[in-house]
């Protein structure tokens, strides 16, 4: 009986070491992850003071927490925040992470967002941060490189935030302040819950 709890007890510890160890193994391989794929799709400045990892808040999944993040415009915007969070936290599936083929992203949440939507007389509009899709012009290749992201949300959603629209081409303007929203239900079905 003592050799089965010591067996026992070596495998929960064992356990929580690979529960506490496990976020911090793959952390640089998401914050890079991040980057990239932020480089590549965005025309904007992209800044955030650090990124956590968890796998005990939403075993078996791995929770990733980015801190202060700030989406800061380019060119004509570069004075001006398109976004900020205190805190934008996000459920990943663990499998897809250690895989690495395709990251499946099946919760998001924004913490005190604010959201600065800004329209330009001319047009311009310094929410029009992704980068020009070059394919539609150009023949499919299907060797060229795919994105790793793959969203499969169960939920969404916003609290306390503050919105903005400042439309100076159609002379519209409208705030929003402690906004909190709720979206949840399975994303690839035909219906969704909004609360």
């Amino acid at each position: 009986m003592k050799k089965f709890l010591k067996i026992t007890l070596i495998i929960i510890v064992f356990l929580i070491a690979v529960i506490i160890l496990l976020p911090i193994a793959f952390k640089g391989k998401i914050i890079d992850i991040a980057k990239d794929e932020a480089n590549k799709s965005l025309n904007a400045k992209i800044e955030f003071a650090d990124i956590n990892l968890s796998l005990i808040t939403n075993f078996p999944n791995i929770s990733a927490e980015i801190e202060n993040l700030t989406i800061t415009g380019i060119d004509t915007f570069a004075t001006d925040t398109l976004a900020d969070f205190s805190k934008l936290t996000a459920t990943l599936d663990l499998m897809s992470v250690i895989s690495g083929d395709e990251i499946k992203v099946k919760q998001i949440s924004l913490i005190n967002p604010n959201i600065n939507i800004k329209i330009l007389e001319n047009g311009l509009a310094n929410y029009d941060i992704v980068k020009e899709d070059t394919t539609l012009t150009a023949e499919i290749d299907t060797s060229s490189e795919s994105s790793n992201f793959k969203i499969q949300l169960d939920k969404f959603e916003i609290k306390n935030g503050n919105i903005i629209y400042d439309d100076k081409e159609s002379d519209v303007y409208a705030s929003l302040e402690n906004l909190n929203f709720n979206l949840s239900g399975d994303m690839t079905e035909d219906v969704t819950n909004l609360f």
